[in-house]
């Protein structure tokens, strides 16, 4: 008595290779998308930078204002913030009313981001 057997001719192999392939291709989407997530997150940590810098120089040209720093660059510290590669520029230019135009500089890096923005504000001088 002969027994006949079935022969699955590469039907596992086939299914192993289609698994592989589809695990591959969901991992090149997940990479891609995780990237986006990451410039998404870095560039969010460079607004958030640049809005605390700005709110220091501010404070720094309310209490500074009446001192002898008008039209000049004043570079300010940021060591004490803990923003990695920041610079802070402020200068104070006296007018003839009530105010002086405050001009803000503020730059912040992360990775190969870097963020540079000016600012003009109107201050009281008083």
């Amino acid at each position: 008595m002969k027994f006949k057997h079935k022969r699955k001719n590469g039907y596992v192999l086939m299914l192993v290779v289609l698994a592989i392939s589809l695990v591959g291709f969901h991992l090149a989407i997940m990479t891609a998308s995780s990237n986006l997530i990451m410039f998404q997150a870095d560039q969010a940590y460079l607004y958030a930078c640049q809005d605390n810098l700005k709110a220091s120089a501010v404070a720094w040209a309310e209490t500074n204002t009446k001192q002898k720093t008008a039209d000049k660059e004043i570079q300010l510290d940021t060591i004490e913030m803990n923003i990695p590669r920041s610079q802070l520029t402020v200068k104070i230019s006296p007018s003839e009313n009530q105010k002086a135009s405050l001009d803000v500089t503020a730059t912040c890096s992360k990775a190969r981001n870097t963020m540079t923005r000016t600012y003009s504000f109107q201050i009281d001088s008083n």
